[in-house]
């Protein structure tokens, strides 16, 4: 007595035989194929997190450079005539400009103003991620 399929050639006709190898080669690539679609998505959903945390790093780090900005120019205003202070910006170069002691600051990632107790001045001509700030008989010339 015989229970089911042994080995193609025995009990099956070569012709069955090649259908089922066949068949199982199609069924492997479909599932090859939907571990690569799978593959894919997750591909894309990582890509966009990650995009989407870096831009909120530069953010930060543009907001922590404004503020330490918006610091050194309150020093070089209060610490008098001569005084200089320079600011690396981080997160990218920023614009600088000034409207009698108003002072706008402006990033690709941030934005934002602060006003000084000096008349300030702007000399930067395009942005830059070293912004030097100096005292100059009370005007605070940003360059």
């Amino acid at each position: 007595m015989q229970l089911g399929i042994k080995i193609c050639g025995q009990h099956l006709p070569a012709a069955r035989c090649k259908m089922k190898r066949g068949q199982v080669s199609i069924e492997t690539l479909l599932v090859f194929l939907i571990f690569l679609s799978v593959l894919g998505v997750a591909y894309a959903a990582a890509s966009k997190i990650a995009a989407g945390s870096q831009e909120r790093v530069q953010r930060a780090l543009s907001e922590k450079s404004f503020n330490e900005f918006s610091d050194k120019a309150a020093q070089a205003c209060f610490l008098g005539n001569g005084n200089v202070r320079i600011v690396e910006a981080e997160g990218g170069a920023a614009n600088i400009s000034a409207d009698g002691t108003a002072v706008h600051f402006e990033s690709a990632h941030f934005r934002g103003s602060f006003s000084t107790n000096c008349i300030s001045e702007s000399k930067a001509q395009q942005p830059a991620t070293r912004i030097r700030i100096e005292n100059k008989e009370g005007v605070i010339e940003i360059s």
